[in-house]
């Protein structure tokens, strides 16, 4: 159980973020997922940033994060 509390979609990608930092994209209109390396820390709310990058809000501030 990884406890999503948040989700975010900008055309075919689908992101889902954990309170627990996990972040999880699919680039495949979320036939399969994969973990993208992110800073550690708890998120509940994602938001796209553009073409290439996200927003990640949590009990920390908010703080950007790269699509790669």
């Amino acid at each position: 159980q990884t406890g999503l509390t948040a989700a975010a979609a900008a055309g075919t990608r689908i992101v889902l973020a954990s309170q627990a930092g996990q972040i999880l994209i699919s680039k495949d209109n979320g036939a399969s997922f994969g973990k993208l390396a992110a800073k550690p820390g708890p998120v509940s709310a994602v938001l796209a940033a553009g073409k290439d990058g996200l927003l990640l809000g949590g009990a920390r501030g908010v703080r950007a994060q790269a699509l790669k």
